[in-house]
């Protein structure tokens, strides 16, 4: 193991690691000091552990690093007197011959393009549009120390001052290890990337004084380059991506790491304190890269740099970059999800062009990507006719805008999923005006997802199969045996009805209840004979769905999920007054929130009429049902482009059945059934056990890096209508026309600030989660779904700015009251960007009147803020009252399975202990 230790004194250290040693158990240390020298060898014991968690909440208390104490064994004089030296602040001091040459050759070699020739930049005025520009875009500027091994990340606010002594104000720099302790000015290099050109230079400065907010002297000097890298994707941003290989020290055991960034020769990954560590030069074999949940290609490589890095909120990791394999049987290639036999081909010109025009009517989002690379880019796809023929046009925003020199004409890669069907193809490919133009593809891959759940229909009406048998001539139904939102089996003696493998039928229909439903069509997937009890020959023949319609695979879906479950129900319209009186018997709704309901009651139950009227594809309630009383619901809704909400479960206590689990796992089988999902959020209070115990429990189970996030939000509430009128004369002296702050909707420059600053200050889970790039973060998508069905569901931003430049902003969300009974979805925030104490108080108390100016013309009742912020004097101000704190549960689809799977594990351990003996549970201590 490797790691990096702040605690070493000459009795022992501690070693952080995400795997700590047992107590006990003997270890042997190669202690490595600051300047490269040999390791000193040391042997020591685990004297205490600290074991990693995922389950620590916001507001419990500092979470200290895992890892573990070591007690060093008896030290040598001279092992003695070194490790003295170490650590005494005098030993400690960087040579004099390491001092910075101020030539382009040192520069080059500190930003690791050795060989590569600097251009010198020295007009102070060009050097100041350079910073100026920099600050604007808020892009990271990375340092290190000169001669240092961990690189950190600042940012630059403005550049302030006279023209004869300018000054750049940066954020604070949290060093770590021996980079602290230095009592004088050391020299650091620093280096940033702006406008397709690299950027380094140097400067002296006493670590101390970087521990805050911090300023130095404009450079003078200024080395710069143009970027020679190949175009980088955040997939962290829009795609979560993995890679996957075999450790190269011990081929049996398997690596998945987080990636960083990826480009169309290589990747970096993120290697954690702890585990195994990586060197350049070494190779890697059987290279997987994963989005999402499956693997979409595979290659050899071999890393190419290795670097510390410490984050401005301290998490310290090695960044490992590594380079694809160019050519030959290792080179960047597809990785279909399918078992043996299952890989399928849609080939002939009119079946793949009938396929094309139904995946561009249905507005499915495909991935496009360059041949031997994964930098994959959302599209839609358009098929019109043009000259006689087909013209296939695929918008995709982030291979449009490449530069020219990326391709004019080249052979582009597709993937999407259609009905449940992994598709890929391959196709020559040219820009015009921004679309990229492709030729018909002459085949097209798919493959099936078969992990789904199958229910056997029961009854004296059984569900039916109908179809049109295109070689007997006639139409044919056949009672089914086996149902799945992906296909279906059927009771038929397949040699007599002239049935094989890769038969297609056409036209057809399914029976569910009293009605038939389109099925589109079919293919003969499987064939299977078997014997009976009383042995006679039984055959039966399993089919896939190729084009199910959305409508049916909605009902489909609903049956199942009855069959499943039989005492889940969708709730109707007429039964709102059982929903309100489980809500009050299970108390879920507490006086302070009825407060609030009572409002707008009559608004909530118009609400719920259209919500319960018809399956919408942005909502799924349920409820288990006992007779005619209702005992437990539970809802989700779209609140986000890719994001849903799970919200509102409730259920009355009973002697016997576990109600929660019902409910949580019949809308858990909705969510991993419903593919568009890609991200789920849920509330919580902190006082509330259920939840907290649940995912508390669950991130024990099952530690997901980057795949679940916990955030804390201070819950403040305003009655509009009982505003004082102190508070209305204070609105009023806030935006005389001498104020200094101007307020208005955010343009697109204001947006892409905005999206920056999102970048920089959350965690990339909650940048997708919550739909927070510019070009969907007034929710486009999901706000024209919730319109087309006569509700509400908007995002605005407001902007403060001062002289033209932004200030801070709020974004303000609306949405048709009752969706989400706190009112979670009506809330706004606002944050502040680059300003100083009395400018942001003064910009926050103007965006805090604009909003409340926006919900009174929303007619809203009560104003809700949902912040994370820790200082709310300006909210309280103004007559907010905080009412809660809520704690944020945001995870991932990869996390959907395990979280099923848990909840099946934990009440399933309850049942047993009810279905035990009154004797058992007697004898047994631990029961009690």
């Amino acid at each position: 193991m490797w790691s990096m230790s702040e605690d070493v004194g000459t009795g022992g250290l501690f070693l952080r690691s995400h795997c700590p040693p047992d107590p006990g158990e003997t270890l042997e240390i190669h202690l490595q000091d600051p300047w490269a020298g040999e390791p000193m060898v040391l042997h020591g014991e685990v004297v205490h552990r600290r074991e990693r968690t995922k389950a620590v909440l916001p507001g419990e208390g500092s979470r200290r690093p895992p890892g573990a104490g070591i007690a060093f064994g008896e030290l040598s004089p001279a092992q003695r007197d070194r490790l003295g030296a170490i650590l005494s602040r005098e030993a400690l001091t960087k040579p004099e011959e390491s001092r910075p040459k101020d030539d382009a050759t040192t520069r080059d070699q500190d930003n690791g393009e050795e060989g590569q020739v600097f251009q010198v930049l020295e007009d102070p005025d060009e050097i100041r549009k350079v910073f100026d520009c920099l600050c604007k875009k808020i892009r990271p500027v990375r340092l290190k120390r000169l001669g240092g091994q961990i690189c950190y990340t600042t940012y630059f606010r403005r550049v302030v001052g006279v023209p004869a002594s300018l000054h750049v104000q940066a954020e604070a720099v949290r060093l770590k290890d021996f980079d602290s302790v230095f009592s004088g000015k050391i020299p650091f290099v620093l280096h940033f990337d702006l406008e397709e050109h690299s950027y380094v230079f140097s400067l002296s400065e006493h670590p101390q004084t970087m521990g805050g907010d911090w300023s130095l002297p404009l450079p003078w000097r200024v080395y710069y380059t143009p970027d020679r890298r190949s175009p980088r994707y955040g997939n962290e941003i829009k795609h979560p991506l993995t890679v996957e290989f075999p450790d190269p020290s011990d081929a049996s055991l398997h690596r998945v790491k987080n990636v960083l960034d990826i480009s169309f020769g290589g990747l970096a990954f993120k290697n954690y304190p702890g585990e195994e560590t990586y060197s350049p030069g070494q190779s890697l074999s059987g290279v997987r890269i994963c989005d999402f949940d499956h693997v979409c290609r595979k290659t050899d490589g071999v890393v190419r740099h290795t670097s510390f890095v410490c984050l401005p909120d301290g998490e310290v990791f090695q960044k490992v970059g590594i380079e694809f394999a160019n050519d030959g049987a290792s080179g960047l290639e597809e990785v279909p999800t399918v078992r043996e036999g299952e890989l399928e081909q849609i080939d002939g010109s009119s079946s793949i062009l009938k396929h094309l025009k139904r995946v561009a009517s249905n507005r499915v989002k495909i991935l496009t990507g360059l041949d031997h690379s994964i930098l994959f880019s959302d599209g839609r796809l358009r098929a019109e006719k043009r000259n006689g023929g087909v013209e296939l046009t695929i918008t995709s925003r982030l291979l449009s805008q490449n530069p020219e020199s990326d391709f004019i004409q080249a052979r582009l890669s597709y993937h999407y999923l259609f009905h449940g069907t992994y598709h890929f193809f391959s196709a020559s490919t040219r820009k015009q005006n921004g679309l990229l133009l492709l030729e018909v593809p002459t085949l097209i891959n798919r493959a099936k997802r078969r992990k789904v759940v199958r229910v056997r229909p029961e009854g004296i009406v059984q569900t039916r199969f109908r179809f049109f048998h295109p070689v007997l001539g006639r139409n044919i139904t056949l009672p089914v045996r086996d149902l799945s939102i992906r296909g279906l089996s059927f009771d038929s003696d397949y040699l007599r009805d002239l049935f094989w493998r890769g038969f297609r039928l056409r036209s057809c229909q399914i029976l569910l209840g009293d009605e038939y439903y389109p099925l589109g069509s079919v293919e003969i997937r499987s064939l299977v004979q078997s014997v009976t009890e009383n042995g006679e020959w039984e055959r039966h023949c399993g089919v896939e769905f190729l084009d199910l319609p959305a409508e049916t695979e909605r009902h489909l879906s609903a049956h199942i999920l009855r069959k499943s479950n039989p005492q889940i129900r969708a709730p109707t319209a007429e039964r709102i007054e059982s929903l309100w009186g489980l809500f009050n018997r299970s108390g879920f709704i507490y006086p302070s929130k009825m407060a609030y309901i009572r409002k707008i009651r009559d608004e909530i139950d118009a609400t719920w009429k259209k919500l319960l009227s018809d399956e919408l594809p942005f909502y799924k309630q349920i409820v288990f049902r006992e007779g005619e009383e209702e005992l437990g619901t539970a809802s989700a809704v779209q609140v986000y482009e890719d994001t849903w909400l799970l919200q509102h479960l409730a259920a009355s206590s009973h002697p016997v059945k576990l109600i929660p689990k019902f409910v949580m796992m019949g809308l858990a089988q909705f969510l991993m059934e419903n593919r568009d999902i890609k991200y789920l959020i849920t509330y919580f209070r902190k006082e509330n056990s259920f939840p907290r115990r649940m995912y508390a429990g669950f991130l024990e189970r099952f530690p997901l890096e980057e795949q679940l996030l916990f955030t804390k939000h201070s819950f403040l509430y305003l009655d509009l209508d009982q505003q004082t009128k102190l508070m209305g004369q204070r609105r009023v002296s806030a935006t005389r026309p001498s104020s200094r702050i101007v307020v208005g909707h955010a343009t697109e420059a204001d947006k892409e600030i905005i999206e920056n600053y999102f970048q920089k200050r959350l965690h990339p889970l909650l940048i997708r989660s919550r739909s927070l790039t510019r070009d969907v973060l007034h929710l486009p998508e999901t706000s024209a779904m919730f319109r087309a069905k006569g509700l509400m569901r908007e995002r605005s931003c407001l902007v403060a700015k001062q002289g033209g430049t932004l200030v801070a902003f709020a974004l303000l969300e609306n949405s048709s009251a009752g969706i989400n009974l706190s009112g979670l979805l009506n809330a706004f925030s606002i944050q502040t960007i680059r300003c100083d104490g009395k400018l942001a108080g003064e910009a926050r108390k103007s965006l805090l009147d604009a909003t409340l100016d926006c919900y009174r013309s929303w007619r809203a009742r009560v104003a809700i803020c949902l912040t994370d912020e820790e200082d709310l004097t300006d909210y309280l101000d103004a007559g907010f009252v905080k009412e809660k704190e809520y704690v944020c549960l945001s995870w991932s689809r990869r996390t959907y399975k395990g979280y099923y799977d848990y909840v099946q594990e934990r009440f399933s351990r309850f049942e047993e202990r009810q279905q035990r003996k009154p004797e058992e549970l007697v004898s047994d201590p631990l029961s009690l």
